[in-house]
């Protein structure tokens, strides 16, 4: 995988942390009526969209982009508005 990375210009934490999960594990999207796929760096690899984000997270970390603390406040709210929202599909 490290080699797949440097030969796509990926060469340290900082590269891999500006990458997105598309960037990794390829997309697809419609052009002119068709469905094209774009592979991703590490497409070849199997990787799960849910593991490439938690990589390219903990690389922000990593890089000082983001703290774990800033990630569990964002997911304790998301949590929250989470429980808002059913409480609300309840009634």
């Amino acid at each position: 995988m490290i080699v797949t990375l440097g030969e796509n210009s990926i060469k340290t934490v900082e590269d891999f942390a500006g990458c997105v999960t598309d960037d990794l594990t390829g997309w697809t999207e419609r052009v002119d009526g068709e469905k094209k796929h774009y592979d991703g760096i590490l497409e070849s690899y199997k990787l799960k969209a849910e593991d490439a984000e938690q990589l390219i997270m903990r690389a922000r970390i990593k890089a000082g982009w983001v703290t774990q603390e800033d990630l569990d406040k964002a997911a304790a709210e998301a949590a929250a508005a989470e429980e808002a929202a059913a409480g609300q599909d309840a009634q």
